[in-house]
């Protein structure tokens, strides 16, 4: 998703980076309803752990990650602060499966969403791609295909939402999200990010 030079996205606290296209380093605490999205498309700002980013298809996503491999980074974080009092959060994402994923067995896959040093908000265990059990389930709904140097995996997207309560939000107004996947295989399954947008209040 491409931004023009003339957009009006609005930036959160000074957590947000401020080459966000329309954002000020006054933040918007008494602008509920504020919302900022990153499409990965221009320089990752310091607000996310990491900042290496993939061409898949027309799209520039974050990532690839794979907690098993040394050459990639195993999961990112994403940092919000001076976020006003009483107001719950609303984070949208594209999420990317790349390759295989196993629902169950020895080599089961997993990802999450948590918040730092809390429980999971979303917790996959189940993937409709790859194997089942050992057994290797029809694939539908290939976005298209990376090539990851060793392989030409074929991925998936799936667009996730939460609202995240302001008792789960520190008293000091920030928060830091975790995203993690936990792979079984070193070359054969990734994960990207896309599309991120964080909304006060979770106004859609």
């Amino acid at each position: 998703m491409q931004q023009s030079a003339n957009s009006s996205m609005l930036c959160i606290g000074l957590g947000i980076a401020l080459i966000i296209v329309g954002c000020s380093g006054r933040g918007i605490q008494a602008q509920l309803g504020g919302r900022v999205q990153w499409d990965f498309e221009t320089q990752v700002g310091p607000e996310w752990s990491t900042d290496r980013t993939v061409d898949l298809g027309s799209n520039k996503v974050l990532g690839l990650f794979n907690n098993r491999n040394r050459k990639y980074p195993g999961g990112t974080n994403l940092t919000i602060a001076d976020i006003p009092p009483n107001t719950s959060i609303q984070v949208v994402f594209d999420l990317y499966f790349i390759g295989d994923w196993d629902s169950g067995g020895e080599l089961a896959d997993r990802w999450t969403l948590k918040i730092a040093g809390a429980d999971a908000l979303i917790d996959l265990t189940s993937f409709d791609h790859g194997w089942q059990n050992g057994v290797r389930v029809p694939t539908t709904g290939t976005r298209g295909q990376v090539d990851t140097g060793r392989r030409t995996l074929a991925y998936h997207v799936v667009t996730n939402k939460i609202v995240i309560q302001p008792d789960r939000i520190g008293a000091d107004g920030k928060l830091t999200l975790d995203f993690m996947g936990y792979l079984t295989g070193q070359g054969t399954e990734f994960w990207a990010l896309d599309n991120v947008s964080v909304t006060l209040d979770g106004t859609p």
